[in-house]
């Protein structure tokens, strides 16, 4: 049992600061290959993406993820579930008035807004499961997605924006982002298999 809770810390450990480091080099590899504009614009997505869950979450997330730690799995879930229910709600109440603004010209031309409203979105949502995940005692899954939707696609990125300049845009970081994003959730249905998914769907 220590070794692996061991096991567990080092690895969170290693997770973060590798997110850390390939946060930087992706800083580095906007201002010296992209340009400085895109330097802008992606510290301006990253700040509304940050702010996001908070922004929506109503403090609700405090008091869930106290409630749940102790609970049955079918129970925690079914909680958990509702309280995706309310943030789904409000991200797609918010992302259509971003794509409303978008459309009419009155937020300030970004690029590809498109891809900015999905990554909001999916952020948000996995926002709230990494903090469920976390008090369901799956702290490594939760880190291990949450590195997988910061920082592992930025090495991939980058190379393809090295050898090949048509990949020198910020829209390919953004879609190597949303790729990861989506790329998260597939895993987190497998990484959690375990979990009675037919039952807390199916609960009223």
């Amino acid at each position: 049992m220590l070794s692996e809770r061991l096991y567990a810390s080092a690895a969170n450990v290693l997770m973060r600061g590798c997110g850390i480091v390939a946060r930087f080099g992706l800083a580095i590899y906007l201002t010296k290959v992209i340009g400085i504009r895109a330097v802008g614009e992606f510290g301006l997505i990253q700040g509304a993406i940050a702010m996001g869950p908070a922004f929506i979450g109503f403090g609700l997330n405090y008091y869930l993820n106290r409630e749940i730690v102790d609970l049955p799995l079918r129970t925690s879930g079914i909680m958990v579930r509702d309280r995706l229910i309310v943030t789904i709600a409000l991200v797609l109440f918010i992302s259509a008035v971003f794509a409303a603004g978008f459309l009419t010209g009155f937020f300030m031309t970004m690029s590809a807004p498109l891809l900015i409203i999905a990554i909001f979105a999916l952020e948000c949502i996995a926002s709230d499961i990494h903090l469920s995940l976390i008090s369901l005692r799956r702290p490594l899954t939760a880190n291990f997605l949450a590195f997988l939707r910061s920082a592992l696609w930025v090495a991939p990125v980058a190379t393809l924006g090295f050898f090949d300049q048509k990949y020198r845009t910020l829209n390919v970081v953004l879609e190597g982002w949303l790729l990861c994003d989506l790329l998260s959730f597939v895993l987190l249905i497998v990484l959690t298999r375990d979990l009675p998914y037919r039952e807390i769907i199916d609960a009223r």
